[in-house]
């Protein structure tokens, strides 16, 4: 398992208050975590292209220097992993996560500084 940090930027993080809230609704906190992984990936390549709820996948990356991986995200606003949170989205999404695809767990995700990432394949 790889974790990192991402610090948000004063404008992002008011993007984001601005366009989920700072409530503890699931809906927001998934939203919220989609869009954290957005700007990392953005930051890695501007060009980055993405696409929401593909197949089995929550969200599907271009990048033009990487090529195309599908990924399952989850939030919480915990600051820590919180395995009993964790929820998967379905059976297709099991089974690809199964089959090796990447989950990233966005940590924190309401907290004013960034978010931890922590990002894994299944074995």
């Amino acid at each position: 398992m790889q974790q990192f940090t991402i610090q948000l930027t004063d404008a992002e993080h008011a993007r984001l208050n601005s366009a989920f809230g700072n409530v503890g609704k699931s809906s927001h906190i998934s939203a919220r975590a989609v869009e954290i992984l957005k700007i990392h990936f953005l930051r890695q390549d501007p060009a980055t292209i993405f696409r929401m709820q593909i197949d089995d996948a929550d969200l599907e990356i271009t990048c033009p220097s990487g090529g195309v991986r599908r990924i399952e995200v989850q939030g919480t606003a915990d600051p820590g992993i919180a395995w009993a949170k964790l929820k998967v989205s379905g059976t297709p999404s099991y089974n690809a996560l199964i089959a090796g695809m990447p989950i990233y767990r966005v940590c924190g995700s309401r907290r004013p500084i960034g978010a931890s990432i922590r990002h894994e394949v299944p074995r």
